[in-house]
């Protein structure tokens, strides 16, 4: 790893435990933690690389392989970069993976997926959202299933159900039902298609 990735996953770890031990020290009343307690979150919060990839909580960054973490506040990585929840930024050269996260931003050079949250989704080939308020910037298909919405797309943009923006270079940009603030390109709106714009 290069000297930023080490320096980056150090910071991480002691921001992560500075975090948790003032969680700590704020409910346990004024009682400090003991130095092995403080220790042992230190260990808990640094990001391990086991192979090519990296095991965080916190996030981490790889310049060989993925990073995989639980809540990274950072998380940047060669290959993907797949998170559970975060409220940061999360780049994957490959794909980019977020289930749960508010105020991110998720890049994936393929694909970008954020399962529920608000935040920016940019894939270089798809970008989705599940369930949540942002903006979805796919190099070919931005998708929205459920929420409040900017879907541009190179190809198509797309949102089940919803209201919001969308804009398709080449395709169609489609809504399910819902509120369409503004479409450009082949529009589905309840049963018909319709061009929106010219």
């Amino acid at each position: 790893m290069s000297n930023d990735a080490n320096f980056i996953n150090l910071a991480l770890a002691v921001f992560g435990t500075i975090i948790t031990l003032l969680g700590i020290y704020a409910n346990q009343k004024n009682d400090f933690p003991k130095a092995g307690i403080i220790i042992f979150i230190f260990l808990l919060s640094y990001p391990y690389k086991i192979g090519d990839n990296i095991y965080s909580v916190w996030g981490g960054r790889n310049d060989e392989g993925s990073v995989y973490s639980l809540s990274p506040l950072y998380a940047d990585a060669k290959d993907d970069a797949v998170a559970f929840t975060g409220l940061g930024h999360l780049t994957g050269g490959r794909d980019a993976i977020q289930l749960l996260g508010i105020g991110g931003y998720i890049k994936g050079g393929h694909d970008a997926f954020q399962g529920f949250g608000i935040g920016y989704v940019n894939g270089g080939h798809d970008a989705a959202q599940v369930l949540g308020i942002g903006y979805q910037n796919g190099g070919r298909d931005a998708i929205q299933i459920l929420g409040i919405g900017y879907q541009n797309g190179g190809r198509n943009a797309k949102q089940l159900m919803g209201m919001g923006v969308q804009i398709a270079k080449e395709g169609a940009a489609a809504l399910g039902f819902g509120i369409p603030l503004y479409q450009k390109g082949a529009t589905f709106t309840g049963v018909s298609w319709e061009k929106a714009c010219p």
